[in-house]
């Protein structure tokens, strides 16, 4: 009988303790659309953030960052038999790059049950120590399959306290959860990903889509690093001056092409006076690498001359003439530029 009594008072306090934990805030996953890559190609993962608050809630991302302590790092899991995991490599957090440059963090403001997206790019020696998602290699193991998971742990950067409140590792906090930030413990860490590395895997072959043919022209354009051409190509469907022409653009060059790994969104905010702008950063791919570009176009457009003539007459007459000062639906790629 006193067993009895002891085994549901394990129980029930077991469900009590349960009843006590807190659904995080914020989660991670992490992906690629392949398990099985050659030891010596460039590996694209991809990490996404989910806000799982009510309210929208900021986070700080990697961005352009080149010093102090990565934001991200990966670990690498063998798994034997019985399912026990072994680390066989984590990356370090010390960050050793080209510095000539400034590089900063970068910020995303999500909805309630939004997600935002990062690549990771493993092997990518080219730009290893000049841009922070080429900063990762691949660790010198023995050919076979690994798991893998990425950390976050943003506390070293200055706008970690408007982005984040702490939990202590039995996730609590010292405020009674009563903040708006997102409440994080000291590192989160990502789903398992299944990683295969082999000393004889090929890439796969692309298969032709409707947006990328096998006679695409933005990546042939790339295969043959013809930027102009491929800067021209994106202006074609982009650009328009006039409310008419703002409905023939096409978004066929953000469509997945072969020769596209990845296109960012677009900034959240711009500002509301003309001419303002708006831009998209780009990685683009052949067989001599990897290539980082920036893109900005101008957002309206404003006459000085008519608009200065317009202020004379309207104050010579007291009437506002009928002469056009500004554009609003104009668009124009205005730069396009490689990193």
């Amino acid at each position: 009988m006193i067993r009895k009594l002891l085994l549901i008072l394990l129980i029930l306090t077991s469900l009590s303790s349960r009843a006590d934990l807190r659904p995080p805030d914020l989660s991670m996953n992490l992906s690629s659309s392949r398990e099985i890559y050659s030891r010596n190609e460039v590996i694209q993962l991809q990490v996404s953030f989910t806000n799982h608050t009510s309210t929208q809630k900021g986070i700080i991302l990697p961005g352009t960052k080149n010093k102090g302590k990565r934001i991200l790092y990966l670990s690498y899991y063998s798994v034997d038999s019985t399912n026990f995991y072994t680390n066989v490599h984590t990356e370090s957090r010390v960050i050793e790059m080209d510095t000539s440059k400034p590089g900063y963090t970068g910020w995303a403001n999500l909805d309630s049950g939004a997600s935002t997206s990062i690549p990771i790019f493993i092997n990518d020696n080219r730009n290893y120590r000049n841009h922070n998602v080429a900063y990762h290699k691949l660790p010198d193991l023995p050919a076979g399959t690994y798991q893998v998971l990425v950390w976050y742990e943003p506390w070293a950067e200055p706008m970690a306290e408007y982005a984040f409140e702490q939990l202590d590792p039995f996730g609590h906090s010292e405020d009674d959860f009563r903040s708006d930030r997102i409440y994080l413990p000291q590192a989160i860490h990502s789903n398992y990903l299944t990683l295969t590395i082999s000393d004889t895997a090929t890439p796969p072959q692309w298969i032709p889509t409707k947006a990328c043919p096998a006679n695409c022209a933005i990546c042939s354009a790339i295969d043959k690093n013809k930027w102009n051409t491929l800067r021209q190509l994106i202006s074609k469907q982009t650009d328009y001056s006039s409310k008419i022409g703002r409905s023939n653009t096409d978004n066929n060059w953000l469509e997945p092409h072969r020769n596209i790994p990845w296109v960012s969104p677009p900034p959240e905010a711009i500002l509301a006076s003309l001419p303002t702008y708006t831009y998209r950063s780009m990685i683009f791919k052949n067989d001599k690498g990897y290539y980082y570009y920036s893109a900005t176009w101008q957002l309206g457009r404003v006459f000085p001359v008519r608009s200065l003539i317009s202020t004379w007459v309207q104050q010579i007459i007291r009437i506002a003439p009928s002469t056009i000062r500004d554009e609003q639906n104009y668009r124009e790629l205005t730069h396009f530029t490689v990193h």
